[in-house]
């Protein structure tokens, strides 16, 4: 028996075993929805409170929030570093509510399980297996990405949903109208949330508009009309989202603001094309890109000026793992790691000869349902890869890689759910990478929840520590953390509280916005994240400046190796202003990580 027989035979016995499953699953019915919206609340109830990180997106949502309904103009008196409608809904909240870290919590949650729901979705339309398109979506739920970003996975798999439903699927003329519409407008939030995943889903849905008339050569003259109609459609539909927000921003005096970040996306791609440029051949060979081997692990740097002078000049962000730790990584979870990094991207090109080959016998044999599976494909995983360069590129870590999975695991199962009906038929070869595939997506998907289970960091149960205790802040933020911790948490709080008051100031570097929200103290930061990669020019001259100008009550330095490099560093790369802050400020202690300045005279 060859090799490709064997698991052939070997993925048939699987597939009759879960027949018993998928039988269930089907009578289901409706019932499955429900299921996955019961789990998901069950699910991240058990957690939900658990944790309280200093440096996260959601102390920063909800310092940008709580200043917008103070009455800050986005852009133009505080820095988003997103768009507007990834914070104008908390906004809203608030604006009912009151700023309540509660409240921020709970809507993530909500659109991490919107997301799970909309991938099982999507799977079961393309394949109709109840069980595959289940357990798709409670992979997406287990871990559905940074706690506080949830959005990208939501983006990723809506619009994933919408390219499908009008370019790929069997529907009737007005239910891909109505599909139509709803993909043009949310398109349109798409770039008022995330202006970066707009133009990437634009240009996909470009080509899925030019493919569209190859899907099916004998109307392809009704389908080009399709195709110029759903082009001008989009094109109406995405400036009508905008016209209103237009008008607000020009209400509020941000309008040149607002739309200068659409300009300055190609200043965006041209550092990120020569970041893969300096970066992969480093990547191969295990080496930074300064030249240095790339470090497993940051040891203690020396404070203030002691650093040397490469890592006080050092901009690189976070290297990425050399390919060769995932057979030689240090550690079990280095080698994981590295693999979950580069498998997306081999995975990617095995679906994409799958899909060519598809497409290669639709037009040979004339066979449109050929053709429309190998456009699934090619859209499924082009959706995917609109995130790839967000952790790719920019951040090669496992929060980041986590919110790319979420459309990615949707993208291979409904792939999946293809090659299992392709697996037996004529072509060898499409029998073959059909096969193959089916072999390694479970491999990657396990691997996948393996090691994502058991990282806080990608949103999963992992956050929920053994031991807790509840600590409390302002601005309803209430958490449970580990108990060898909670002494620090509510250490810091005190000091900060006791040593200020509400019409004072406390600054943090390079990112901690938790402390401003949960002590209920003003930032005058213009942005609230800074770092060596990031640094703008004259920052330490003018962030000194600032300190005399201001006279923050409390400094609170977090110096951390944010990029993974000696030289990312807060004292080693702004070392004249953490030399300034020492001499000036009285120290104060460390607590959760953070060293503790106070204003002399305030103690």
């Amino acid at each position: 028996m060859s090799h490709s027989s064997f698991w052939r035979h070997s993925l048939d016995w699987i597939g009759s075993n879960c027949n018993r499953a998928s039988e269930f699953a089907k009578r289901a019915g409706s019932w499955r929805v429900v299921w996955l919206i019961l789990f998901a609340l069950l699910y991240y109830s058990s957690y939900g409170l658990s944790g309280l990180h200093l440096r996260g997106e959601g102390g920063t949502i909800a310092v940008i929030a709580q200043r917008m309904l103070e009455g800050q103009r986005p852009l133009a008196d505080t820095f988003l570093g997103y768009n507007l409608f990834w914070f104008y809904p908390i906004v809203a909240l608030f604006a009912i509510t009151g700023p309540n870290f509660l409240v921020v919590r709970i809507f993530f949650y909500v659109l991490s399980t919107i997301t799970g729901i909309l991938g099982y979705r999507v799977v079961w339309r393309v394949t109709g297996r109840p069980l595959l398109s289940l357990l798709a979506a409670l992979i997406v739920i287990l871990i559905p990405g940074m706690q506080f970003r949830t959005y990208m996975g939501l983006l990723g798999v809506g619009n994933l949903l919408f390219l499908l439903e009008v370019f790929a699927l069997e529907n009737s003329k007005r239910s891909r109208l109505i599909w139509s519409i709803g993909a043009g407008l949310f398109l349109g939030l798409t770039f008022l949330v995330r202006i970066d995943l707009g133009i990437l889903f634009s240009v996909l849905t470009i080509g899925a508009i030019l493919f569209y008339p190859l899907v099916d050569l004998k109307s392809w003259r009704q389908r080009i009309r399709l195709s110029a109609f759903a082009f001008a459609l989009y094109s109406l539909l995405i400036v009508l989202v905008h016209v209103p927000v237009d008008q607000y921003a020009a209400s509020r005096g941000f309008r040149n603001e607002f739309w200068s970040q659409y300009a300055s996306w190609k200043d965006d791609v041209i550092k990120n094309l020569n970041t893969v440029s300096s970066g992969a051949l480093s990547a191969l060979q295990g080496t930074s890109r300064s030249g240095a081997p790339v470090p497993t692990s940051i040891a203690p740097a020396e404070k203030g000026l002691q650093g040397d002078s490469d890592s006080n000049n050092d901009r690189s962000t976070r290297p990425r793992p050399p390919v060769k730790d995932i057979l030689f990584g240090s550690s079990s979870g280095a080698k994981h790691l590295a693999f979950l990094i580069y498998y997306p991207i081999a995975g990617s090109g095995i679906l994409i000869f799958l899909a060519v080959l598809l497409l290669i016998k639709g037009w040979r044999r004339n066979d449109p349902q050929s053709n429309r599976d190998g456009f699934t494909i090619l859209i499924a995983i082009g959706s995917a890869l609109t995130l790839l360069p967000q952790y790719f590129l920019f951040r090669p870590d496992p929060p980041h890689l986590s919110e790319m999975m979420c459309v990615f695991v949707i993208a291979a199962a409904l792939a999946y759910g293809i090659a299992w009906k392709r697996r037996n038929e004529g072509s060898p070869l499409i029998g073959f990478i059909g096969t193959l595939y089916m072999v390694i997506a479970p491999l990657h998907m396990a691997f996948y929840i393996e090691y994502g289970i058991k990282r806080p960091s990608m949103g999963s149960l992992a956050v929920k520590s053994r031991s807790e205790v509840l600590v409390r802040g302002d601005n309803g933020v209430s958490a449970y953390v580990s108990n060898d911790k909670a002494a620090e948490y509510k250490a810091l709080y005190k000091i900060i509280v006791e040593h200020s008051s509400p019409n004072d100031y406390v600054v943090c570097f390079p990112y901690q916005p938790m402390i401003n929200f949960m002590t209920n103290r003003r930032s005058y930061l213009f942005n609230l994240y800074v770092d060596n990669a990031t640094e703008p020019a004259n920052f330490k001259e003018q962030t000194i400046a600032d300190l005399e100008k201001y006279k923050p009550a409390a400094i609170l330095i977090d110096d951390v190796a944010m990029n993974q490099t000696p030289g990312s560093r807060f004292s080693v790369w702004a070392a004249p202003v953490y030399e300034y802050i020492r001499k000036n400020y009285d120290d104060a202690g460390s607590e959760v990580g953070n060293e503790i300045y106070l204003r002399r005279g305030n103690r």
